[in-house]
């Protein structure tokens, strides 16, 4: 369904139906291409979730559903038992996608999680082709990305020419393991080591693949806490982020409140990645 607000969100119109089905995401990377609006979302009445892209035509009012097409769902398309705890991968699946652009190059990258994390940082990366006509989304292969079993916001810098992303780490959740069974008998911690949500760090990229630290966020001690799924937002110089956060939740996923963070000057954080051609 879409909504629109012509008063910078103060009142929004009565909402249109796009497409019928049983769809999903938050806050995530969209583009703007070619004269269309570019968003995925996942598709949860499939086993492991299939991603989907929306593209909606930008010379047409968005608000007539006929503006919009949907590509073909693409399934999970698996765990890797080598990623999964004892090669049992129980209930894998990815979800929340980004769309990014890399050139002409359009692609969706979409968290993962293998066994219920236990293999962290990992993303599902698919590529997207659109004739005009037919949107075709492919899966392409699973690439490691920090933070990538947790949700991520992908946005692009035009200015630094670097994708930026606040991403949730993960200390070595294997050493992990004894504090985590604490604390679930104490009701204060779900899942397994690698779904900690501790530390939100602030990443850059110059392909949305391979991806460099650019510093801490935010940051608590206590499992139970948490900084997670992050959106960004450029403000000039600045980088704003908002933070759906624990600080007195029953646990580390169910969040009491949300904070907000600016980056002042975050381009400064960035080493000049670029080459030079002499």
């Amino acid at each position: 369904m879409l909504h629109r607000s012509e008063d910078g969100g103060r009142t929004w119109s009565n909402p249109v139906t796009l497409f019928e089905g049983h769809f999903w995401n938050c806050p995530t990377g969209i583009v703007l291409a070619g004269g269309h609006v570019y968003r995925a979302f996942d598709q949860l009445d499939v086993p492991g979730r299939a991603e989907r892209v929306v593209a909606g035509d930008l010379s047409r009012d968005l608000m007539n559903p006929g503006a919009w097409r949907m590509s073909p769902p693409v399934p999970f398309p698996g765990a890797v038992p080598e990623l999964c705890r004892g090669g049992r991968c129980g209930n894998s699946r990815w979800l929340e996608p980004n769309v990014i652009q890399i050139g002409e190059r359009l692609r969706v990258l979409s968290r993962v999680e293998m066994d219920a994390m236990a293999t962290a940082n990992i993303c599902g990366v698919c590529d997207l082709t659109d004739d005009g006509g037919k949107l075709s989304l492919q899966f392409a292969q699973y690439y490691p990305m920090p933070g990538g079993q947790c949700k991520f916001h992908i946005v692009y810098d035009d200015v630094s020419r670097l994708f930026w992303t606040p991403a949730t780490l993960v200390t070595d959740s294997q050493d992990q393991i004894g504090y985590c069974q604490q604390a679930r008998k104490r009701r204060e911690f779900t899942g397994t080591g690698g779904n900690e949500r501790r530390i939100l760090m602030l990443m850059y990229s110059v392909d949305a693949l391979n991806w460099f630290q650019a510093g801490c966020i935010a940051m608590t001690s206590k499992l139970r806490q948490s900084f997670m799924y992050a959106s960004p937002l450029i403000d000039g110089q600045d980088l704003l982020v908002l933070s759906r956060t624990s600080r007195d939740g029953r646990d580390q996923h169910d969040a009491d409140l949300c904070t907000f963070h600016r980056i002042h000057d975050f381009r400064r954080l960035a080493l000049d990645l670029y080459p030079r051609i002499t």
